[in-house]
């Protein structure tokens, strides 16, 4: 049947609309491309990971952090983490009480603890690397503050968020055995999973992440390490790299055809 002109509309509508969507990301996500950023500071986005990073955002995906996986140093699979948005400040039950009377020993306030821990992508060149004369105290009660928290129990205000995140990553698994269905895979090293970051060693951090699975993983070896590798060897890593961000490119290309034919 023939599509009436109303419906017409509106389908050119909603084209329009996700066309502006993705315009507006891509136009958010190049204050992380600045290049003064360097490939170890963390806080940058490489350019091989930039699209998947967009369109996994298209899909209402809030990501936290991205690396398109390094030969020379780091993990040789690229990932991306996702997490619920307005992400609650406190985690645990007692922790803002805990985080006050430690900023009142050391002479600082939370305003300034958590201005301090906040990523600086906005601000100019000049004042990204500016510490505050009182950086070593914040940093103190960063650390002292998670430390003396108890965490028996979490707040409700994180419950709800963190069921949100999972909420988030069960969509975002179902994308990914979407993407599977029919598709083979040259062993399982390459085939992407979608795996919770909880470590009780870093309470301030909960979300998940998008990456290959298996052990090129959870290879993380620092520069120097590599660099005592045979030429030999470093092909075997360039190889596996390759298939791991083939791998996401792949899906990448998988979530632009799903977003534009919807």
């Amino acid at each position: 049947m023939p599509k009436s002109l109303e419906q017409f509309d509106m389908n050119q509508n909603i084209s329009s609309e996700k066309e502006e969507k993705l315009s507006h990301i891509y136009e958010g996500l190049k204050k992380y491309e600045d290049e003064s950023f360097g490939i170890d500071s963390g806080i940058g986005i490489d350019a091989s990971i930039k699209d998947t990073v967009a369109y996994l955002n298209a899909f209402d995906f809030n990501t936290v952090e991205s690396c398109s996986g390094h030969l020379t140093h780091g993990s040789l699979s690229p990932r991306v983490a996702i997490e619920a948005s307005e992400k609650p400040k406190w985690r645990f039950i007692g922790q803002k009480e805990v985080f006050e009377k430690v900023a009142l020993k050391h002479r600082v306030t939370l305003e300034e603890v958590f201005e301090h821990t906040k990523p600086k992508y906005d601000l100019s060149l000049e004042d990204r690397d500016v510490q505050p004369k009182n950086a070593e105290q914040i940093g103190a009660v960063w650390d002292e503050g998670w430390d003396s928290t108890p965490k028996e129990e979490e707040t409700e205000e994180f419950k709800l968020w963190r069921k949100k995140t999972d909420e988030l990553a069960g969509q975002l698994d179902s994308l990914t055995q979407e993407f599977y269905e029919g598709r083979s895979v040259e062993g399982e090293n390459s085939k992407l999973v979608v795996e919770k970051h909880d470590d009780p060693e870093l309470p301030h951090v909960y979300n998940y992440f998008l990456h290959n699975g298996g052990e090129d993983y959870l290879v993380m070896v620092d520069p120097g390490e590599r660099a005592k590798l045979s030429e030999e060897e470093m092909n075997v890593l360039k190889k596996r790299l390759e298939a791991n961000q083939k791998e996401m490119k792949d899906f990448t290309e998988f979530l632009k055809e799903k977003y534009n034919s919807h």
